[in-house]
């Protein structure tokens, strides 16, 4: 949260200006009048009728990084919606691959009399949004909601709440899909210091693996070119049904990769507070001669050579 207001800690101790006014700033946060030593420029403008001031910040290439209003002409009282925002200019995201150099939200905040209040939002890339910071009326305890795409919590939701940075209490992990609670972490000092786990994944046994990797070897060329995508449930008593082709290549294979998944067995049914229950997988069959593991979207697999298999969670 602290990167919302280094922007324009440089423009804290401007003074008094005409009604509108282009400042640039260099690459170590000072004013000047010279364009060429500029990284990026504010245009300042007070409001008519009002003793307000707009700002917008522009980078060189005059792409919008951010605007909001102050109170005052020194800018040190931020007051309304503050939006801030994010140019790609290498061509590539970090979310899976996804090509976009256009400008896109990064952050919106809100305040009143300088306080920040309501809910501020971040996005890593265009509607991918990363977190919520909520600020209660009056106190300094602030509510948070943390998105994760990538890693074992893929998919997953963190909820709590902090104090000056510092995680109090607890932290509870949902899946984001459903809001099923997975998991309770309790921190001191920021220090994860206990786990209380309600969900736990349906596990494949290293006999899957093995039975998967012997019936779909001889199609590992077809799958070099095409990544097939299966759609089954695991039920609680640890075997596949309902399984089905979301994405095929052929008929011949898709049949085939059905009979493996199916014939395969060998699951352990997930366990919700340890009790038996059905659980939902698409997968993709990916050949990867040589892994040594599998990596999981949403969690993580260990022990075949030879495919690589990812779950994701409807």
């Amino acid at each position: 949260m602290k990167y919302i207001f280094i922007l324009f800690y440089t423009v804290l101790t401007l003074p008094v200006f005409a009604q509108v006014q282009k400042v640039y700033i260099t690459k170590n946060g000072s004013f000047s009048v010279n364009k060429k030593k500029a990284i990026s420029y504010i245009l300042i403008e007070k409001l008519s009728g009002d003793s307000s001031y707009l700002v917008n910040q522009y980078d060189m290439s005059d792409t919008i990084l951010m605007h909001g209003t102050y109170m005052d002409s020194t800018l040190k009282i931020q007051d309304g919606k503050f939006v801030y925002y994010k140019k790609d200019r290498t061509g590539a995201t970090e979310f899976e691959g996804q090509i976009d150099t256009n400008n896109y939200i990064k952050t919106v905040a809100y305040y009143k009399n300088g306080t920040p209040t309501g809910t501020t939002i971040e996005y890593e890339a265009r509607n991918l949004k990363t977190a919520e910071y909520t600020y209660t009326e009056g106190g300094p305890r602030i509510k948070f909601k943390k998105y994760v795409y990538r890693g074992v919590d893929a998919g997953h939701r963190m909820e709590g709440e902090i104090l000056n940075d510092t995680i109090v209490g607890k932290q509870y992990v949902y899946n984001n899909v459903d809001n099923v609670l997975l998991r309770e972490e309790e921190y001191s000092n920021n220090v994860l210091i206990n786990t209380f786990v309600h969900m736990r994944d349906a596990q494949a046994s290293d006999d899957f693996w093995k039975y998967m990797e012997k019936k779909l070897k001889k199609y590992r060329e077809q799958l070099s070119n095409d990544v097939p995508v299966l759609d089954f449930t695991v039920d609680k008593t640890g075997k596949i049904v309902d399984a089905k082709i979301v994405k095929g290549i052929k008929p011949d294979l898709d049949a085939a990769f059905i009979t493996a998944v199916v014939s395969a067995g060998g699951w352990h049914p997930a366990t919700y507070d340890n009790v038996a229950i059905e659980q939902h997988f698409v997968i993709k069959l990916i050949p990867f001669v040589y892994s040594t593991s599998i990596s999981g979207f949403g969690n993580e697999k260990r022990g075949i050579r030879n495919f690589d298999v990812k779950f994701i969670y409807k």
